[in-house]
């Protein structure tokens, strides 16, 4: 019996041990595949099979994992969505306290909408030259990092020309 032959005879099995168990043990592995090596590093699950079968057994996973997360969604509909809380805080801070010295300068917070991209790149750009001459180096009209600088005017060009707004 070919590989691609034993995996379409297990595949029914495979998902109803993890639909049921929500996991497979590594027993019903060597049981359903006739896999030999098998052993588990660091809590993470080390099998060899032919690569065929390893690709098979990754989509059937796959699909398992995309009905957990439907049904995840009942609660609260937000795949698709940004996780906004992988964004580092840091950069989000440093961001602010540019833009509050901007609106401080300019006495509006929305100002920045009226500048053309171009002026914001040249900006980015001498900032970012700055930066590498200077990694600690601060703009001497704000006293504030370059990189600091460097990170609001990429923040204004990616609302500026993002196209594909993900909310």
């Amino acid at each position: 019996m070919d590989v691609e032959q034993k995996i379409e005879e297990c595949k029914p099995e495979i998902e109803r041990l993890i639909k049921s168990e929500g996991w497979i043990t590594r027993a019903d592995l060597k049981h359903m595949m006739m896999i030999n090596d098998i052993r588990f590093e660091d809590s993470q699950c080390q099998i060899s099979i032919p690569q065929e079968a390893y690709d098979e057994l990754r989509f059937i996973l796959i699909k398992y994992e995309s009905q957990l997360e439907d049904k995840s969604q009942e609660a609260k509909a937000d795949r698709g969505k940004a996780q906004l809380t992988l964004v580092p805080r840091k950069i989000i801070f440093d961001i602010a306290r540019i833009r509050e010295y901007g609106t401080k300068k300019y006495h509006d917070p929305d100002n920045w909408k009226q500048v053309e991209p171009e002026r914001y790149r040249n900006a980015m750009f001498r900032h970012m030259l700055a930066y590498l001459d200077d990694p600690q180096g601060v703009d001497e009209e704000s006293g504030m990092p370059h990189l600091w600088h460097l990170a609001c005017n990429v923040a204004f060009l990616c609302e500026m020309e993002g196209k594909n707004e993900q909310k």
